[in-house]
């Protein structure tokens, strides 16, 4: 048997598992087109329970411990901002008007920095226009990066090489000092970039956060 074929009965046990578990055993009607809810193919059926299951809570005793951790009003976002890339060093807080709450996501601005800079097109005007450098070397330079380290994480940067843990503070020190204002309300953030926030503001009752 080929292991197409091994993952295909797999699958469709799977789907079998999910029917009997939901009571639809019997309703569902397996067809090569989609005519009702409870019709269609197996991708379909699986399709059909993932909507399900997204607005349900797993079975479970709630004990007053399970609720004191927020049981029903706290959401875990898996596989959220895991691409790892460039993203500019302006500090953009995460707030969605309506929302009122802590969302748990970086407070960075995910626009990728112009190149050879530390910041994106947009924060590079406003940060030349406070006075503050925006060229990688430069700008580790005024935060009081050493000049050897910084040529080594410049040279090496391709082979994941980063400061210290010192240096980290001095640049994050050095950036509180500016640049944690933005240029308007409709900035792009950690939320909106990754398409949240029509979700975020449809749930306003839950806290949420991104497991990053």
């Amino acid at each position: 048997m080929s292991a197409k074929a091994i993952a295909k009965c797999f699958w469709h046990r799977e789907v079998e598992g999910e029917l009997l578990e939901h009571s639809l055993r019997e309703e569902w009607v397996f067809s090569s087109s989609k005519a009702t809810l409870t019709s269609g193919n197996y991708d379909d059926a699986m399709e059909y329970f993932d909507r399900k299951r997204s607005n349900e809570i797993y079975p479970h005793h709630c004990s007053d411990h399970c609720k004191g951790k927020g049981c029903g009003q706290l959401y875990v976002a898996d596989g959220n901002w895991k691409l790892r890339y460039a993203h500019c060093m302006w500090k953009v807080p995460v707030e969605i008007p309506g929302f009122g709450k802590v969302i748990n996501y970086p407070s960075i601005c995910p626009l990728s920095p112009k190149r050879g800079h530390v910041f994106c097109p947009a924060h590079c005007e406003r940060s030349q226009a406070l006075g503050h450098p925006t060229e990688l070397r430069e700008f580790f330079k005024r935060c009081g990066v050493a000049e050897r380290d910084v040529e080594e994480v410049v040279k090496e940067i391709s082979l994941d090489v980063s400061l210290s843990d010192t240096n980290l503070e001095s640049v994050s020190k050095c950036l509180d000092e500016f640049a944690d204002s933005d240029l308007n309300e409709s900035r792009d953030n950690a939320s909106t970039f990754q398409g949240r926030i029509t979700w975020v503001l449809a749930n306003s009752n839950i806290y949420l956060r991104g497991d990053n």
